[in-house]
C-alpha cells in the first residue's frame, strides 16, 4: 500500500520536474501515445490537452471497455493500440 500511496505523494514533485524539463529542453519531439479508457471520466479531451502540452507529435486513443486501469480492464485492446501506434498492425 505504501508504494501505491507514494505514487500520489510524488505528484507535486513530478509536476515540478516536468515543468523544469519543458523549460530547459522544450516539448518532446518523438511520437507519443496517450490512452484513455472510454468509460473513464478523464476522456479524450483531457488526454489530448495533456499530450499536446508535453509533446509535438501526439496520438490519443480511447480504449473500449475500460476506465482508469486500462491494462487491467482491457489488456487486449491496449496492446492492439500500442501495436497500431508502432506501425506493426494497420
Amino acid at each position: 500500500m505504501r508504494a501505491g500511496f507514494d505514487l500520489y505523494r510524488a505528484f507535486e514533485q513530478d509536476a515540478l520536474d516536468i515543468r523544469a524539463a519543458l523549460e530547459k529542453d522544450g516539448k518532446l519531439g518523438i511520437p507519443c501515445l496517450g490512452m484513455y479508457g472510454l468509460a473513464s471520466l478523464a476522456r479524450a479531451r483531457a488526454a489530448d490537452d495533456i499530450g499536446h502540452e508535453l509533446a509535438e507529435n501526439v496520438t490519443v486513443d480511447g480504449i473500449p471497455d475500460s476506465g482508469h486501469w486500462i491494462a487491467e480492464e482491457n489488456p487486449d485492446a491496449m496492446v492492439e493500440s500500442l501495436l497500431r501506434f508502432d506501425g506493426r498492425i494497420a
